[in-house]
């Protein structure tokens, strides 16, 4: 019974972090166009996920058995949280594709830690 609790809810963490990261893809572009950012860096700011997520899954598998599943995935949370945080403290574009850099890596941390879990526990 164990092991299907310890599945759901990993699969309800993926179907959570999956909402999160659709809903930052949309809503960061849209902060970018509020704060008057020409159109052609608002791409390149949302393109820094896609960067960030690359340099996470290359770095994750070290990450990953260096500290584990569980600290991984809360690392990559409470980074994700601290970067959705900060940009209402900092509006400004480098610091928004900054942040969209560690955002990137965060998820591909805690997508590597999901899967790994989920290995483990099926």
């Amino acid at each position: 019974m164990t092991d299907t609790r310890s599945v759901l809810a990993l699969i309800l963490s993926v179907m959570i972090l999956q909402l999160a990261g659709g809903l930052t893809g949309i809503l960061t572009p849209l902060g970018l166009e509020r704060l008057g950012v020409d159109a052609s860096l608002i791409g390149f700011v949302a393109a820094m996920n896609a960067a960030g997520f690359m340099l996470g899954a290359w770095t994750s598998p070290r990450a990953l058995a260096l500290v584990g599943n569980i600290r991984l995935f809360a690392a990559g949370a409470g980074l994700s949280a601290a970067g959705i945080l900060s940009l209402a403290l900092i509006q400004e574009a480098p610091f928004w594709a900054l942040i969209r850099v560690l955002q990137g890596v965060s998820f591909a941390y805690m997508f590597t830690s999901i899967e790994s879990w989920l290995g483990e526990a099926v």
